[in-house]
């Protein structure tokens, strides 16, 4: 493609993303750091009666198979479930179609080059920025407030940041 108008992700670079993760990313499931923690006493008191209720799971292919395949469609039959997922996908399907209907109503419609057809997207992609952490600023000082009012809520407080931003649209 001309101009480099679309970037990809190839599966080298998220095999190496994933590595670069596992090894500095730090373990944070529980039964694996107690399971570590079981291996270090059984080599420094050389007491081999140090196990982990994960050493000891046997897993089977019933397990997995429940675990795994069995129960997400179980839960989907839940009212609940059924209706938060039908809203998302209806949510992402109108985001992804405004995200590919754009550059092509510039490109088609209106005649522009491929690069330049695209950059409306970066529109949206700094609005989405600029909203994370909005959201991220507000919370953290919504989280100060509450402290600060010994853990009751100040309802008032959380309309400070909507309010803020809703008065630079004008």
């Amino acid at each position: 493609m001309a101009g480099g108008g679309r970037v990809t992700c190839s599966p080298s670079i998220r095999f190496t993303i994933a590595i670069i993760s596992a090894i500095f990313i730090p373990e944070t499931y529980h039964p694996v750091l107690l399971s570590k923690k079981a291996k270090k006493l059984r080599t420094s008191t050389q007491n081999w009666a140090w196990h982990s209720r994960l050493d000891e799971w046997d897993l089977t292919v019933n397990e997995i198979v429940t675990k795994q395949l069995t129960r997400p469609f179980a839960m989907l039959m839940t009212p609940i479930v059924a209706a938060m997922c039908t809203y998302a996908a209806f949510a992402f399907g109108i985001l992804n179609l405004g995200v590919v209907a754009i550059p092509v109503e510039f490109r088609v419609v209106r005649q522009w080059k491929e690069v330049p057809s695209r950059l409306p997207t970066l529109s949206m992609f700094v609005g989405i920025v600029l909203g994370g952490s909005m959201n991220i600023y507000a919370g953290r000082r919504y989280a100060r407030i509450l402290r600060a009012n010994h853990g009751k809520p100040v309802p008032e407080e959380r309309l400070i940041a909507p309010s803020s931003a809703a008065s630079s649209c004008r």
